[in-house]
């Protein structure tokens, strides 16, 4: 079995290769993952303000069917095939499905990405402060130099 995991921008599903219909069952869980929100956040929805957690997606099992070319029974019985296997949680109602991705952080590899953005912060204002003190020490040596140079005359 493959470990780790790979960075895949969410562009991946403008490209037209990623459109092609109909998807396959691993292409339309990778498409739900890549719909899943990043984190907690609100938005309006059909008029109302509606709060969604990391790892989950609101839409309509309609519109899943539309943007994988399935029909509304393969993608209930998808969804239910993932939701049995605890992949996935849906609570549908009358407007919209909620879906929650079970393993979100898991398959984001969050832990490592949230060390990684860390370290990275961490460098990133380190090279900012070795920058600004390389180029005051430049700039304090220019005005001394000149400072000089203007005794001399």
């Amino acid at each position: 079995m493959a470990k780790g995991w790979v960075v895949i921008y969410r562009s991946i599903m403008d490209n037209p290769l990623w459109e092609d219909k109909p998807f396959s069952r691993g292409q339309a869980w990778i498409d739900m993952i890549l719909l899943a929100s990043h984190k907690d956040t609100e938005f309006y929805f059909d008029g109302d303000m509606v709060s969604i957690e990391k790892g989950q997606i609101i839409t309509s099992k309609r519109k899943l069917g539309d943007r994988w070319g399935w029909s509304n029974s393969k993608v209930n019985k998808f969804l239910n095939e993932l939701e049995k296997v605890g992949m996935l949680s849906q609570k549908s109602d009358t407007k919209k499905t909620t879906i929650k991705i079970v393993k979100y952080e898991q398959y984001q590899g969050f832990g490592s990405i949230e060390a990684i953005e860390k370290t990275s912060h961490k460098a990133s204002q380190k090279r900012h402060r070795n920058i600004t003190q390389a180029s005051q020490k430049h700039h304090g040596g220019i005005t001394e130099t000149h400072i000089q140079q203007c005794k001399q005359l």
